[in-house]
């Protein structure tokens, strides 16, 4: 892999390093921050690792993302996934969107090495599956330490949890994107330094539930070697829905949203081409007038 540095002229009459890294798809260029005891260290912040999963790849599995001719700058924050736009305030981009399957990654000084052999940890983010995004975390704490970050957008509600449990739309597409995320990381961290057989899968709440999915799932087989999981399990009462009931709430959508056909691949259809605001405003009706017990309509079904 190529390293090599450049110099970024700011606003302030200063320059800022960054590194420009070569990785699979192509190049990019990141920037340098401070952890709390300043150290310094490399951001990565919106790497993308899937090409957008929008028009004829919306409820589908995601896709790898394609190589790219140019230097990509990522050094904004990644965008949200479709989620409601009240909750920005805890943190991460304004921006929210359907192409929003990115992650982050950060990297020690000292540690930026290719082919280094750094431990990694893969953070997966909370949120009750309808919230949340890699954008809203600091990672000032963890760079006072020896290891690499990465932190990873998923789809999220109905976008990302919607399924009707057969061949044409399976459903849990927000965590075949995590499964992605752990292949891309695999293919990649050793351009950061890091050890591809050192991954410790993370997460709080939502995303600790995720962790353990992926500890029973074929999909993340061999991707990671360890697991975190903070406040929640696949075993907690919110985070699996019973294949029936998800099935239901999925149909009552489609009955509301004008998409209710007889045959999969026409409802399909249908879906792909709704405006993307609707499955904000049908999701919040469907919860308002069908199900008041919780917002996790949407989330993951036993395939």
């Amino acid at each position: 892999m190529n390293v090599g540095l450049c110099v970024l002229f700011s606003t302030l009459i200063a320059f800022t390093s960054c590194e420009l890294l070569t990785l699979k798809n192509g190049v990019i260029n990141g920037t340098v921050g401070k952890s709390r005891n300043g150290r310094p260290f490399q951001q990565f912040n919106s790497i993308p690792y899937a090409e957008p999963p929008v028009r004829e790849l919306r409820f589908k599995a995601p896709v790898a993302i394609n190589p790219w001719p140019d230097v990509k700058d990522v050094s904004n924050l990644p965008p949200r996934c479709i989620q409601p736009p009240t909750f920005i305030t805890l943190g991460g981009s304004d921006i929210i969107q359907e192409d929003c399957l990115y992650l982050s990654v950060f990297v020690p000084n000292n540690l930026f090495k290719p082919s280094g052999k750094t431990p990694v940890i893969v953070y997966i983010h909370g949120g009750s599956f309808q919230i949340g995004s890699a954008g809203g975390y600091n990672p000032q704490y963890f760079m006072d330490k020896d290891v690499i970050l990465v932190i990873i957008n998923y789809r999220l509600g109905v976008l990302g949890f919607f399924g009707l449990n057969n061949d044409v739309i399976s459903g849990n597409y927000g965590l075949k994107d995590q499964a992605l995320a752990l292949q891309w990381v695999k293919e990649n961290i050793a351009a950061f330094g890091g050890d591809p057989n050192r991954v410790t899968l993370m997460g709080v709440s939502a995303g600790a539930a995720s962790v353990h999915l992926h500890m029973f799932s074929p999909l993340s087989k061999g991707l990671f070697q360890k697991a975190i999981m903070l406040s929640g399990s696949a075993y907690s009462g919110w985070a699996v829905l019973d294949q029936g009931f998800g099935e239901a709430i999925s149909t009552a959508f489609l009955v509301i949203s004008g998409c209710f056909r007889n045959d999969s691949i026409q409802v399909l259809k249908c879906l792909q081409q709704l405006p993307v605001d609707d499955f904000l405003t049908l999701g919040n009706r469907l919860y308002l007038r069908n199900f008041t017990a919780s917002r996790m309509l949407f989330k993951p079904i036993t395939e």
